[in-house]
């Protein structure tokens, strides 16, 4: 199978989409909605194509494509390129794609979740370094769908060695490893609320993703409590796309925002992002950020102080969400039209 770009297809009728969808080419990818085979269905995209390959489903399958960069496409594209290969790692595969994707470490003291995190490290360190981070090639004049080849051609080929020696290549892993490792050292409490799905994390200063994001699997949101009254709020990933795992339809944010801005009296102002939006941040802004900046790890990023009382701040929230989850359950599956239609409804 050989890889294509995404707006150069030569045949979309012979072609496997990874990670995304096409009016012509099958998709194997867990976006909302998505028209992928059922039987098939998993967390990751990754996932899926490691079953599609196990359900002999690839065959007669000529290309394969994805129109954008990330961990869990890259491990899907190269698992269906390298099938026998892939099987041999499936788990590092299905691994490396969780990290990469829903930022949710896995316990490290398994070596095969260990050499996972070691490899997406690896690949992150190369991609800003060489490349560029993701999202930003939404801020320059080619779309993401072009700018991204580059990286397939580069990382397609060298995957099986980092598999083969993955400490041969601990100048490119080492650094990031070990910010996320002290990011665990740095968060001071954890607490889950399962009535609307909610972690709530104390931390002594913002911290890489995957050590805040540890230990969030059953949870749809995350508020974040630093230090000198500092918060934020944000939609993990895994609301955005269609998992095996139960989630609330996400809550438009714009209400919230002006219940916290008649009581903010510190510079800034409280701002959500659109549900549509991969991740939905809550926070108090005096600065406009791009997209990648709000993909960036939290230390990348300015966090305010907020004038108002952290236990007021956390009453808010869970009354808001708590409101309106009050006659709806959680499901596997919620269309961005019901959800859509369900925001409408609540206004």
């Amino acid at each position: 199978m050989k890889f294509v770009p995404f707006h150069n297809i030569p045949e979309p009728e012979n072609c496997l989409a990874v990670d995304c969808t096409h009016r012509k080419a099958l998709p194997l990818s867990h976006w909302r909605g998505a028209p992928s085979p059922e039987n098939i269905h998993d967390d990751t995209s990754a996932a899926i194509c490691l079953n599609a390959i196990k359900a002999n489903l690839i065959e007669g399958y000529r290309y394969v494509t994805n129109n954008h960069f990330d961990i869990d496409g890259f491990m899907g594209v190269w698992a269906l390129m390298e099938p026998e290969l892939a099987l041999k790692n499936e788990q590092l595969i299905r691994q490396a794609a969780l990290i990469g994707d829903f930022r949710e470490l896995p316990d490290l003291n398994d070596v095969i979740n260990d050499k996972a995190l070691k490899i997406v490290c690896l690949i992150n360190k190369i991609e800003k370094d060489h490349f560029y981070a993701p999202f930003e090639a939404q801020d320059q004049e080619d779309k993401e769908s072009k700018a991204c080849v580059e990286k397939y051609e580069y990382f397609l080929p060298r995957l099986k060695a980092y598999l083969n020696n993955i400490d041969h290549y601990a100048d490119y892993w080492k650094e990031e490893y070990e910010c996320v490792i002290n990011g665990l050292r740095n968060i001071n409490s954890i607490k889950y609320d399962d009535s609307i799905r909610l972690t709530i994390i104390h931390a002594k200063k913002p911290v890489h993703y995957y050590s805040l994001f540890k230990g969030t699997e059953n949870s749809d949101m995350v508020i974040t409590v630093y230090s000198e009254n500092r918060f934020e709020l944000e939609y993990k990933y895994t609301s955005w796309v269609d998992t095996n795992r139960l989630s609330y339809p996400r809550v438009d944010l714009t209400l919230l925002t002006e219940r916290l801005n008649k009581l903010e009296e510190n510079p800034g102002t409280w701002i959500g992002d659109k549900i549509t939006d991969t991740g939905p941040i809550l926070r108090l802004s005096r600065e406009t950020l791009s997209k990648a900046q709000r993909f960036d790890h939290p230390f990348n990023r300015p966090i305010h102080k907020s004038s108002i009382p952290e236990e007021q701040f956390i009453k808010i929230i869970h009354s808001y969400f708590k409101e309106a989850y009050n006659n709806i359950q959680p499901q596997k599956k919620y269309s961005w039209e019901e959800i859509k239609e369900w925001n409408k409804q609540r206004v």
